[in-house]
């Protein structure tokens, strides 16, 4: 509720925890995550290596079930070796990482998983339409901010709410500046 999508450590375990129920490999996703993740209405997904790492890869079970095109500097052994082909990894900034997410969503859309930096980065390039925020009820106090002190405004229009047992999601389009 105060704006960041972390505690200073990277951790979000109980910002998420309205997604997941059980733990590790064996963790179910809820109801309320399966409705939001989609797999029809999104073709890939693009993340940092932090989030990537920070999530454990998603014990090999992430949230969308779709190719994940992650922005890194290298490639876990796992992802090199085939163990985990989900994941393609890209270094060529955030215009070829999306670039590679729409290649392979073939039409359909691309979801930007996080984090904050990824995030900033694809807003900054014009490369996003729609934010879709998650507000959970607890404040963490401190911690990392989803929207830094640097990210100039932009203007957003409401285009819809829902509210779940855990979450508050607002859905916005961005307005394109002429």
């Amino acid at each position: 509720m105060d704006g960041f999508i972390a505690k200073p450590d990277g951790d979000v375990t109980r910002l998420h925890r309205w997604a997941r129920e059980g733990a590790g490999a064996e963790a179910e996703y809820t109801d309320e995550a399966r409705e939001l993740f989609k797999a029809d209405e999104f073709g890939a997904v693009v993340a940092g290596r932090r989030t990537f790492d920070q999530s454990g890869a998603w014990d090999g079970n992430p949230p969308i079930p779709v190719p994940y095109v992650i922005l890194s500097h290298d490639v876990p052994e796992k992802v090199a070796t085939g163990e985990w082909s989900r994941f393609v990894f890209v270094s060529g900034g955030i215009e070829a990482a999306m670039a590679e997410a729409q290649k392979i969503a073939d039409g359909r859309a691309v979801a930007v998983m996080g984090g904050a930096d990824v995030i900033q980065q694809c807003l900054d390039a014009g490369l996003v339409d729609v934010v879709s925020l998650h507000v959970v009820p607890v404040l963490l106090g401190s911690g990392i901010r989803l929207f830094g002190d640097d990210s100039g405004q932009r203007e957003l229009e409401l285009v819809s709410t829902r509210k779940g047992p855990e979450t508050f999601r607002m859905h916005y389009r961005v307005v394109k500046q002429p």
